[in-house]
């Protein structure tokens, strides 16, 4: 049903301006993999299995019931496909968030326009370890309703963040919690008067926190926020970050000291510049630091996922533009506890190499996105494996050296 691709013209541009290092290609087999067939298809989220391989949400266009389809993939430790499956329906139906349940299934939250009571809903599925679905669920409003993040609760059940409303109109925070076999347990939304939307969710002490983007509470146009609710959903406290121009809020993590790190973008109002953001805070929102990285003169880059390191920093994935005259480019940078920047990377071709997710693994992390640069169609589900330093792994662990080829 789908191509897979291992890609020996990958070519990595290191952009390591922190160290020193730039302009650097890196090629070797197997330095990425992408799966994808003859039409669009996109990696969402990842996570990192106990075998060692992975768990991939998406969408596909190259495959399953018409129009776009949920895609849900497993590889092995070798990015080897052990099995694929597509959900949906003749609409839009695609996965944005991928977490791994204790019976060995899986949980995916999103979005259909195929089933449910508005224009879409957001979409919880799960399925048992091999795939196959066990039960699906829609909630919403005769709206726009879309899901961005999900969580298993200490019960048993499943909360679920996005955006509820009219795209050209008002978009508030949608937050649903249900029991284990997906049963609505409550469902809430907050916002005012402008547009805000939720895009990550975090387990704490008490309750949750929801990350996310407000036009309604911020300082000027739209700022990053963090947001805690307790297990029925009502709001603790609501904090935002930003000032001058806009700023973005989406993935957060839970730092060892129980604070909070946000992934974001900010963009200048000087220069129409986009640079990573990334914000700390402690256990309350309290803002402890603010800072923004990218490549001079970039353009636009955005981080969307931050991930904890083992040394008290954090991982930063996203999208940079191309430093080799292609279009967009995976990014991914380590920034130390004080959130100062030790290393960035961007990865990429010819063409559009998206970043959209990272996991953690043994070896460092897994990026995850879409390329059309090595693409068997238009775009292809794309995982980048890295080393703790950022430079491309092949699939069997070997790191590529920085002169070209393989160790």
């Amino acid at each position: 049903m789908k191509r897979t691709v291992p890609c020996a013209a990958f070519l990595a541009l290191v952009a390591g301006m922190a160290m020193g290092i730039g302009g650097i290609q890196l090629a070797g087999e197997n330095a990425m993999r992408t799966f994808g067939g003859p039409l669009d298809d996109r990696g969402s989220s990842l996570r990192l299995l106990d075998d060692g391989g992975y768990i991939v949400a998406g969408e596909t266009d190259s495959s399953g019931a018409g129009g776009t389809d949920l895609y849900l993939l497993r590889t092995d430790a070798s990015l080897n496909v052990l099995w694929e499956r597509t959900f949906g329906g003749p609409g839009y139906d695609i996965g944005n968030e991928v977490r791994i349940c204790p019976d060995g299934g899986f949980v995916v939250v999103g979005h259909t326009s195929s089933n449910g009571a508005g224009k879409a809903d957001l979409w919880l599925l799960k399925t048992d370890a091999e795939g196959r679905q066990v039960w699906s669920k829609t909630f919403g409003t005769p709206e726009d309703d879309w899901g961005f993040a999900v969580l298993l609760t200490d019960g048993g059940g499943y909360i679920a963040a996005g955006s509820s409303g009219d795209i050209a109109a008002n978009q508030d925070i949608f937050v649903v919690r249900t029991d284990e076999a997906g049963n609505e347990v409550w469902t809430r939304t907050y916002g005012g008067d402008k547009d805000e939307n939720g895009d990550g969710l975090a387990a704490v002490e008490g309750g949750y926190v929801v990350s996310g983007t407000t036009e309604s509470f911020g300082a000027l146009e739209a700022d990053a926020f963090l947001m805690a609710i307790d297990s029925n959903g009502e709001m603790s406290w609501i904090q935002t970050y930003g000032g001058q121009g806009v700023q973005f809020g989406h993935k957060l993590a839970v730092s060892a000291d129980g604070g909070l790190v946000l992934a974001g973008a900010s963009i200048s109002p000087a220069t129409g510049e986009w640079n990573a953001l990334a914000v700390r805070t402690d256990d309350r929102g309290k803002l402890l630091r603010l800072t923004t990285f990218g490549l001079p003169g970039a353009g636009e880059e955005y981080a969307t996922t931050v991930l904890p390191a083992d040394d008290g920093g954090f991982y930063f994935c996203g999208t940079s533009p191309a430093q080799n005259g292609g279009g967009p480019d995976f990014l991914a940078a380590k920034l130390n506890s004080r959130l100062k920047l030790e290393w960035q990377r961007t990865y990429g071709g010819s063409g559009r190499d998206v970043g959209l997710s990272a996991a953690r693994s043994g070896t460092g992390l897994t990026l995850v996105g879409f390329s059309d640069s090595f693409s068997a169609g238009s775009k292809d589900v794309c995982l980048i494996p890295l080393g703790r330093s950022g430079f491309p792994r092949i699939a069997d662990g070997r790191r590529f050296s920085v002169a070209g080829g393989c160790e």
